[in-house]
């Protein structure tokens, strides 16, 4: 996950994964889309 942060600094890429993360997803049916 650290390539994805390194990436998308402002993404969530694991749960509790520290401060700068902003972005918080509460459901659990998810569509991810890399572009």
């Amino acid at each position: 996950s650290r390539v994805f942060k390194d990436a998308c600094p402002k993404a969530y890429s694991y749960a509790y994964d520290d401060p700068t993360s902003v972005f918080i997803c509460h459901g659990s049916d998810y569509l991810i889309t890399f572009c």
